[in-house]
């Protein structure tokens, strides 16, 4: 009994003690997220207008990436969405066809279709893998129920699963829930998939850019980045690929506490959707927390430290929502890094893993594998 109140005596120590470290920060001036220094100078540039879409994607890359990109090259990058609350299943039939038909990367169904659409694709002999999406798309649920779901769904048949983050975690700057949030869902995916010998199983972390600051979104992809190092491929482990994802496609940009600004062409609204700022963003923070040479860098060849033997610290990136042409896919697949210049021909070329850093969440598929 002393030991119960003594208990609860200190909890309640350390919940005053928490609350009032984070006014004294919040009056210092000291309540900021931990990013990395690039990082945030990048986020200053693009916040001052130094880097935009028209600096980050050049009219000569844009040129060469048109060049190399092929339809099904394109169609290979898509996860087909339909997403919609009253998609029935001629619906999920359809979507499934069609990603058949184009040999997309997957198609990102509800969790309540995912048998639907593993059954269609299965009776279609078809190589496309079932995507669903989970604590979609508010991102409020437990992170135990997050983490039941994502199992369930793997469990069911999905081979890869999109988790929403709390965003509200990250507005209260509660780090130690937010990262938690994240991490339970992906430690449960990969104990399931380890002890089962799943293999390729991906796990792709939403982030909804259209309600953070630039700060917040170098935050949570930089935690993203750090905890998928736990997880990924090792000798002894089937482990998993991880990828952060811009948005749901349903934010509603008016309600943010972020005003948005539209950047341009291919877009319903950006701010639903994902940015080629945000991408760019996006990737220099992962850059800036892996370290490791992907094949193709000119710089930094020595400097494999942070580059663990047993595997290739990769960790993608998924743009999503709005992506409705060509023309913006290509671009968003520049300020993601899949672009290249060789080495010995200064000619530009795709990433030979560009697949492992890439994807695209839409509707639009056929219009964007024209």
């Amino acid at each position: 009994m002393k030991m119960y109140k003594y208990t609860l005596y200190m909890k309640k120590v350390y919940t005053w003690l928490t609350k009032l470290l984070r006014a004294m920060a919040e009056l210092a001036g000291l309540d900021t997220l931990i990013i990395g220094t690039e990082a945030r100078r990048i986020s200053g540039e693009i916040a001052a207008g130094n880097i935009n879409a028209n600096t980050i994607v050049t009219p000569e890359q844009f040129s060469a990436i048109d060049k190399l990109a092929t339809g099904k090259m394109l169609a290979g990058l898509v996860d087909h969405t339909q997403l919609s609350a009253f998609a029935a299943r001629k619906d999920i039939e359809k979507l499934a066809k069609e990603a058949h038909e184009l040999g997309t990367a997957s198609v990102c169904v509800n969790e309540g279709r995912i048998t639907d659409a593993a059954n269609i694709l299965d009776d279609l002999n078809s190589q496309v893998k079932a995507c669903c999406v989970i604590g979609f798309p508010l991102g409020a649920a437990t992170s135990y129920v997050k983490a039941h779901s994502a199992v369930d769904a793997v469990k069911i048949r999905a081979d890869e699963v999109d988790m929403v983050i709390n965003v509200g975690y990250l507005k209260d700057k509660d780090t130690k829930r937010f990262k938690e949030d994240i991490e339970r869902v992906m430690f449960h995916l990969w104990e399931y998939t380890s002890n089962n010998k799943k293999k390729d199983i991906v796990l792709k972390v939403i982030l909804e850019n259209c309600y953070l600051t630039s700060e917040e979104i170098v935050y949570a992809t930089q935690t993203v980045a750090k905890l998928a190092k736990h997880y990924l491929h090792t000798r002894n482990h089937s482990g998993l690929k991880v990828f952060v994802k811009t948005s749901t496609g349903f934010g509603t940009p008016a309600k943010s506490p972020v005003p948005k600004k539209d950047y341009g062409k291919g877009m319903v609204d950006t701010a639903v959707g994902a940015t080629i700022e945000d991408v760019y963003l996006m990737r220099q923070a992962i850059d800036e927390v892996t370290k490791v040479t992907r094949p193709g860098d000119t710089s930094n060849q020595d400097d494999n430290s942070n580059q663990d033997d047993n595997y290739k610290y990769v960790v993608g990136i998924k743009a999503a929502g709005g992506i409705k042409d060509r023309e913006t896919a290509l671009k968003m697949m520049v300020a993601a890094g899949c672009l290249i210049k060789d080495e010995k021909t200064s000619e530009y070329k795709l990433r030979e893993n560009y697949q492992d850093i890439f994807r695209i969440g839409a509707s639009a598929t056929k219009e964007i594998c024209k």
